[in-house]
């Protein structure tokens, strides 16, 4: 019959083995005991904040729009325009609006006629990636996205609503 200290002595590199293994995976748990590691915590969802934009006043006897091209939200003008956007003022959502006074002669890329039609070129529409047609939202029409119908302005193409 074999004795304890004839075990160890024949199968002391396996124990040893096994003992190196239980301490690394010991040491090394990764569902457990993180106390090596260090982590970033983020913020709990509840107390993220998105930022808004708060809708700015708009001057007095303007009206205010954007248009958006081919139907997609990501094509919105004058977001597109970045520096080149001028009279515009944040929508309170996630982008901006021309808030202008009906006093355009139909000679500029866009804007609102003196009776209150608010047109847009179609070669400065194009500029600005619209493919087949664009659609105008505006305090004028409850901020629904309107088709605006394709119309000849002063000898050239644009857009009015």
């Amino acid at each position: 019959m074999r004795t304890l200290t004839d075990f160890l002595k024949k199968n002391w590199l396996i124990l040893l083995l096994a003992l190196a293994f239980v301490v690394y995976v010991i040491t090394n748990d990764k569902k457990g005991n993180v106390e090596n590691e260090t982590f970033m915590s983020a913020p709990e969802l509840s107390t993220m904040v998105t930022p808004e934009l708060k809708a700015a006043a708009t001057p007095a006897g303007t009206v205010t729009f954007c248009f958006r091209l081919d139907g997609r939200e990501d094509m919105h003008l004058p977001a597109l325009m970045g520096n080149e956007a001028q009279s515009i003022y944040p929508n309170g959502l996630s982008g901006y609006n021309w808030s202008l006074n009906p006093s355009a002669s139909g000679q500029e890329d866009y804007g609102v006629l003196p009776d209150g039609t608010i047109f847009a070129k179609e070669d400065f529409l194009q500029k600005w990636g619209m493919t087949s047609y664009v659609e105008i939202k505006s305090d004028k029409g409850g901020w629904q996205p309107l088709k605006m119908e394709r119309v000849d302005l002063d000898g050239e193409i644009a857009y009015v609503y």
